[in-house]
């Protein structure tokens, strides 16, 4: 399933946990995109993350390390991306 596609619509709006963590590591769903985000354009991602904020996603919110939405979209080197979280005033 694509990550920008019209099924991620699907689940939010089926009550999909945006903002569930994973057991291990705590990763949010927007950090699972961001780790697999060199199989995605930055307009997919930014679908996702935007669909998801949309749906209530914290976009403030860290894994179990301590790394937040930000970091994960710093290393992942997409500037695109730091600039839609940064004009949504999400930094560290």
């Amino acid at each position: 399933m694509a990550l920008g596609s019209p099924s991620v619509s699907k689940l939010v709006s089926a009550g999909a946990g945006v903002n569930a963590k994973m057991l291990h590591g705590g990763w949010t769903p927007i950090m699972c995109a961001f780790n697999s985000s060199y199989s995605y354009s930055d307009e997919q991602l930014e679908m996702t993350i935007r669909t998801r904020t949309v749906a209530g996603a914290d976009l403030r919110a860290m894994d179990d390390q301590g790394v937040s939405v930000y970091k994960w979209a710093v290393h992942s080197q997409r500037p695109r991306l730091i600039e839609m979280l940064e004009q949504a005033g999400i930094q560290d």
